[in-house]
């Protein structure tokens, strides 16, 4: 199945700029070699992230 046009321009500015992508579609973007796709943690109770940010980049 072809890459989606969106999908590759945002995977491109992220790929030139050196930035992860935050996503939640991580499987439409798992095969762009070099991008880096941060792991995102689950809030806490309140909605906030447990410690730091949340997510974690590679």
């Amino acid at each position: 199945m072809p890459r989606p046009t969106n999908d590759s321009w945002i995977a491109a500015c992220c790929l030139v700029d050196r930035l992860p992508l935050a996503t939640f579609n991580g499987r439409e973007y798992a095969e762009y070699d070099d991008l880096r796709l941060p792991s995102w943690r689950r809030p806490g109770p309140t909605g906030s992230p447990p410690n730091g940010p949340p997510f974690d980049v590679p």
